[in-house]
């Protein structure tokens, strides 16, 4: 009887031990998961691409804009 009782007691703790190995391996790889999704994260944010836009003629033709190093302040370039 007391070797049963005994039995049934390093089986429990066997099953609790697991069990905390079990959480600890889940643990850790939660907080790798959660290193890697800040990192992707930072990385979108650093090198985001810079947005491209877009004009239309009158006649409906689609052009795309560049962009200059400085700023166009003749009076020709804005009649045009």
């Amino acid at each position: 009887m007391i070797d049963r009782k005994l039995e049934e007691i390093k089986s429990h703790m066997h099953f609790y031990r697991d069990a905390y190995r079990r959480g600890i391996k889940q643990l850790i790889f939660l907080l790798m998961l959660i290193v890697l999704l800040i990192a992707v994260i930072f990385y979108n944010v650093l090198y985001q691409a810079l947005p491209l836009f877009y004009a239309s003629t009158t006649a409906g033709e689609i052009v795309k804009l560049t962009s200059l190093n400085s700023p166009n302040k003749t009076s020709v370039s804005l009649i045009k």
